[in-house]
């Protein structure tokens, strides 16, 4: 029987108070966090891992769609 493929989802939360997403991320799902080195003047952002491997992100939402009054929002990347 074949092996079944790799999962090849990437999901990203966009949000306005990333320290609480880190937060309740971590403790409720158990992913562990690690900051990423953006370039200088890029929002913050941080790599969620779970036990295996990386699963996704979690980014600052930028300010014109903050300002906008835009909700915090998941995306997935094929």
């Amino acid at each position: 029987m074949p092996k079944s493929p790799q999962p090849f989802f990437w999901y990203e939360l966009m949000t306005t108070d990333l320290d609480a997403a880190e937060a309740f991320y971590t403790a409720v799902v158990g992913w562990k966090a690690e900051p990423f080195d953006n370039a200088p003047g890029m929002p913050r952002y941080i790599v969620v891992n779970s036990a295996v491997r990386g699963v996704g992100g979690l980014m600052t939402m930028p300010e014109e769609p903050a300002k906008r009054g835009m909700p915090s929002t998941w995306l997935g990347y094929i």
